[in-house]
């Protein structure tokens, strides 16, 4: 997920609030054992991922900073 907030000093504040929230657990066929939180300016990526996949969260994060110029404000 992509969210894009209105200032970016409350960026990383939102990213935790969504770590810290969002239940990974949710869904009965799945659950998400990889959870990540990643800001760059006034944008937060959130990623949530089975185990089970050849990916990793870290992958996705790793990619998102490379799209931002290599460099991410926070990650979480």
């Amino acid at each position: 997920v992509l969210v894009r907030v209105t200032d970016s000093a409350d960026a990383k504040g939102i990213a935790q609030q969504m770590k810290e929230n969002i239940d990974p657990r949710k869904w009965i066929c799945a659950m998400s054992h990889q959870v990540m939180a990643a800001g760059y300016e006034d944008v937060v990526m959130f990623v949530m991922l089975d185990s089970k996949l050849d990916l990793t969260a870290q992958s996705y994060v790793d990619t998102f900073a490379s799209i931002c110029g290599g460099k991410l404000d926070f990650t979480i």
